[in-house]
């Protein structure tokens, strides 16, 4: 059996970021009743880029997509999962109000590697260079829903 190449690597540890901060959104949502809906909608965003992400793996790992590898540094996305699990040890020991909430979530979306994300495929592809460019907007559209509520607070 052959050790996982780096990019192979890399797309795991982005996969399990968007799984943690999914389940991260799904507490918020369980303590935080009255705003369920929104942090189920979000936790529902993040879990569709796992997804996403899954299906290029897939797709590179067949030859049809490339990954830049040199895109994110193993460490940076490693980091930026344990700072992610960190949060949702820490709201899991003390659960949070909606502001709280809409901080930790700023901070976690704000990171270099979350808001890069997308940016995971390189390819001559025209759908995915189409599909990047959706992504790209959706998870714009999903940070921008965090900035309104912090004006609200």
């Amino acid at each position: 059996m052959h050790a996982p190449s780096a990019s192979s690597t890399i797309f795991e540890l982005l996969v399990e970021l968007q799984l943690t901060t999914e389940e991260l959104y799904r507490l918020f949502a369980e303590q935080i009743p009255s705003q369920q809906e929104f942090w189920l909608e979000r936790a529902s965003t993040v879990n569709r880029l796992a997804v996403w992400l899954r299906v290029v793996q897939v797709e590179m790992q067949e030859g049809a997509i490339e990954f830049n590898a040199q895109r994110f540094s193993r460490r940076s996305v490693r980091l930026a999962l344990e700072e992610a699990q960190l949060l949702l040890r820490t709201v899991r020991e003390q659960p949070v109000d909606h502001t709280r909430a809409i901080e930790m979530a700023l901070t976690l979306e704000s990171s270099s590697v979350k808001q890069h994300c997308h940016e995971v495929v390189l390819s001559c592809s025209t759908i995915a260079q189409q599909v990047r460019k959706t992504l790209a907007q959706v998870m714009r559209s999903h940070r921008a829903h965090f900035q309104p509520d912090m004006v609200n607070v």
